[in-house]
């Protein structure tokens, strides 16, 4: 919970320009290499991870090492995943409102596909160590499929992701998306 306010404080300075703080602060938290650092701000900043650890704390027989190996599957994969998608649907309305947008890191559409298509597949395979995987795995699949069930993941930048995303993330995802949208969820 510190982390994720921490980044959350560190993501609201750099939409005033505090952009270097935000990635010092970032390239000072303990993740896996193979992440940009604004990827693990990205992960540090979702609240998603607290989320997972006060389930946690509920389940009957958790223990410390769980509690740290949940956390290690939701920081940065699943929670990058989260927020890099939710800035994905809201790129036009970030723009407008002048807030701050972890896509704009990229050099462009086709790169941020490639980079948030491998923080998925890191995202699922961070959950084979978890006891309750299962749990965890339909928690990412509803992220996957909540945001790209979106109208604005139909968006010209938003549309190489989310093809990628949908092709990668196998028939469940698909389903769940379609679903959403024809319910008008997205």
């Amino acid at each position: 919970a510190l982390r994720c306010g921490e980044g959350q404080s560190y993501t609201h300075a750099a939409a005033c320009g505090a952009t270097e703080e935000l990635e010092a602060w970032a390239s000072r938290q303990p993740a896996p290499p193979g992440f940009s650092w604004w990827e693990t701000a990205a992960g540090a900043s979702s609240s998603v991870a607290a989320h997972a650890l006060i389930a946690l704390a509920g389940t009957p027989g958790s223990s410390a090492a769980e509690a740290e190996l949940v956390d290690a599957a939701y920081f940065p994969a699943i929670g990058a995943l989260t927020v890099l998608l939710d800035d994905l649907v809201d790129r036009e309305a970030d723009a407008a409102a002048a807030e701050h947008n972890y896509l704009s890191y990229y050099p462009g559409a086709a790169v941020a596909a490639e980079r948030i298509e491998a923080i998925a597949r890191s995202a699922r395979d961070s959950l084979a160590p978890l006891r309750q995987r299962e749990r965890h795995a339909a928690i990412l699949t509803g992220v996957l499929a909540h945001y790209l069930s979106s109208p604005q993941a139909a968006t010209p930048l938003a549309r190489p992701v989310r093809d990628r995303l949908l092709e990668s993330s196998g028939p469940t995802v698909r389903l769940l998306t379609t679903m959403l949208r024809l319910l008008g969820d997205g």
